[in-house]
């Protein structure tokens, strides 16, 4: 409890078991950044490759795409293709 900020210790205080604690946790850092999710896609939308290299703009684009993937969260499931995880899953990648 000691290495937590302040805020979600106060709201992790009342957690019976650390089996509760550690879902808290997990809900609360696994919340996408909506706001960062938007500048991103944005940011890929109008990039445009003024007076960069090749090399400078291919880096810029692969970092977005990387910070994109890395802050997006894609639903999983293993009952098969039907699955509307994986059609929303389909949906993200091709939009």
């Amino acid at each position: 409890m000691q290495a937590l900020i302040k805020n979600i210790l106060d709201g992790m205080m009342f957690s019976s078991t650390s089996h509760d604690a550690w879902v808290e946790l997990e809900q609360w850092y696994d919340q996408a950044d909506v706001t960062r999710i938007f500048q991103v896609q944005r940011d890929l939308h109008f990039i445009f490759e003024n007076n960069l290299s090749v090399t400078d703009y291919f880096t810029k684009i692969k970092k977005l795409w990387d910070e994109y993937n890395d802050i997006t969260i894609i639903p999983h499931c293993s009952c098969g293709m039907e699955c509307a995880s994986l059609k929303v899953v389909h949906k993200m990648i091709n939009n």
